[in-house]
């Protein structure tokens, strides 16, 4: 995948000008916040602001975005209190995460829980995987490419080329190029390759890039140099990018040449968009049966994930390089109320108008990371997780605490996170429970894009506060990343194993494809 220049951060649905707009959303909610009479409850001030900044929003929808929002920041920092001081008893937040998830338990068969734990230790793994590829490159440098349906499209193309392949008897197989076991992706590493199965022979390799829009997949191949490599691209796409790079084969599918006459079906940036979310969704069975000590386990390793996700979202040096740079090119005015919120540590008000603008940002598709629709208890997580992650990095700075202590802390709140996000999800169906929790990872990510950018709103003292601890913090997080993904033998190295498991295991997903895809994308 993309491979970005650190000059000129790029960042699909989190690039400088949308975390400029972002900005701008916050300031105008945090402004309005500070005007707000005495009499009125911030629940209730947050409702008619969403109410004049989203006029097609039904006004039940907002009430219960609302309540979400004030119910899960009140949550989240129970949880993140209750997590430190199990700590200081002796009690990790591995084993306080797992204890959580035994008590939601208490009225399901022990059975049933096993496979409900299984699905989401498999889930989380695969995302943090997925989100492991994206950021750690073989230089140990971080790669800011964060485009989940471009790993989606390289495994669709390959299945979609092998299934034809088959059909038609021929020789050929697509395979998505993987490095050896414990090793990471190399710059401009070729993404899918087709091989001559008979002759043990490769044919042809191919780059694929999917931008949101022919403009940006044009940026992301301008980011590296891809010799004797073939484009793949959105099929809207196609000849636009082709215009650009004339001397370069620029298609919407693998396959289809005079060498090999078998295609893989092409796919536009919507239909992948849907394919993302069907295989998020994807309501896998599972025939394996657990005891409680295996569940326990489980849980624990779930836990253990849901940490990872944060210090892996921490790693990501230029989420606070944007804001810096933001910072710098302009004469920032110190927003009173942030400041207070932040120095003060009596942050509710801050988490609820972080949520709030987030929730605005999504809604109109400048936040496009974030499906529209989503519920308040995402956003107000990833408020949450965005505030204390800046307030820890400020400490660092001040002496306050160390680069250990502050990663550690990250990693309880991304377990805070975890805990709100899928506690929040009683009696939802397990499909949409695991399509949400497989965002968490990246919701790290945005909480500390975002978290960055309010900090840097209190003002230019406080947001070199928070810059100079983040630069510690970060170069400790990719040693405890890396030391981490070496241990799980040939899971970074297999990102897309997982996901051809899912693939290969939604028989409607197969059967679909061999009798015509196009009907299963609506197309």
């Amino acid at each position: 995948m993309s491979e970005v220049d650190s000059n000129n951060i790029t960042l699909e649905g989190l690039s400088e000008k949308e975390l400029k707009e972002i900005e701008i959303i916050i300031r105008e909610f945090s402004k309005s916040y500070s005007k707000k009479n005495k009499n009125v409850t911030d629940k209730e001030w947050l409702k008619s602001k969403l109410s004049k900044e989203l006029p097609n929003l039904k006004l039940g929808e907002i009430e219960n975005f609302c309540d979400e929002v004030f119910n899960s920041i009140k949550e989240f920092d129970n949880n993140l209190k209750s997590i430190r001081e199990s700590e200081e008893v002796g009690t990790s937040k591995e084993v306080w995460l797992a204890n959580k998830l035994q008590e939601a338990s208490s009225n399901i068969p022990v059975i049933q829980f096993g496979e409900y734990l299984s699905r989401i230790d498999d889930t989380i793994r695969i995302a943090n995987a997925q989100m492991y590829r994206a950021v750690i490159t073989t230089n140990g440098n971080i790669n800011q490419c964060f485009n989940l349906d471009g790993f989606i499209a390289e495994q669709y193309h390959v299945n979609t080329f092998n299934m034809n392949a088959s059909l038609e008897n021929k020789p050929y197989r697509a395979y998505v190029s993987t490095p050896e076991s414990g090793e990471a992706y190399g710059k401009n590493s070729i993404d899918v390759f087709i091989k001559d199965i008979k002759k043990d022979q490769i044919l042809h390799k191919y780059q694929f890039k999917f931008g949101k829009d022919a403009k940006s997949t044009i940026n992301l191949f301008n980011h590296g140099k891809y010799n004797n490599q073939r484009f793949v691209v959105p099929k809207e796409q196609v000849e636009e990018v082709q215009s650009i790079f004339n001397t370069k084969s620029v298609t919407s599918y693998i396959g289809g040449t005079e060498k090999i006459s078998t295609t893989s079906n092409p796919l536009t940036k919507q239909e992948v968009k849907k394919l993302q979310n069907q295989l998020q969704n994807s309501n896998k069975p599972i025939t394996v049966n657990w005891n409680e000590f295996t569940n326990k386990q489980l849980a624990i390793n779930i836990g253990k994930q849901a940490s990872l996700a944060g210090v892996q979202a921490v790693t990501i040096e230029s989420v606070f390089d944007i804001t810096y740079k933001l910072v710098n090119n302009e004469k920032v005015e110190a927003d009173e109320v942030i400041e207070k919120a932040i120095i003060s540590g009596s942050d509710a008000c801050i988490k609820a108008i972080t949520a709030g603008a987030l929730k605005v940002g999504a809604e109109r598709g400048i936040l496009t990371l974030i499906p529209a629709g989503t519920g308040g208890n995402v956003f107000a997580n990833i408020a949450c997780f965005g505030i204390e992650t800046v307030k820890i990095m400020s400490k660092v700075t001040m002496g306050e605490c160390t680069t250990a202590e502050a990663l550690n802390e990250v990693g309880n709140m991304a377990t805070s996170m975890f805990c709100g996000i899928s506690m929040s999800l009683k009696g939802a169906e397990i499909g949409a429970i695991l399509g949400t929790i497989s965002f968490i990872p990246f919701g790290t990510f945005i909480g500390a894009a975002v978290g960055s950018v309010v900090g840097y709103m209190a003002g230019g003292k406080v947001g070199q506060c928070i810059y100079n601890g983040a630069k510690k913090v970060v170069n400790g997080a990719k040693k405890i990343v890396k030391k981490t993904w070496e241990g799980v033998k040939g899971v970074a190295g297999k990102v897309y194993e997982g996901a051809k498991n899912i693939v290969s295991g939604a028989k409607s997903f197969v059967s679909s494809v061999t009798s015509g895809i196009g009907s299963f994308l609506g197309i």
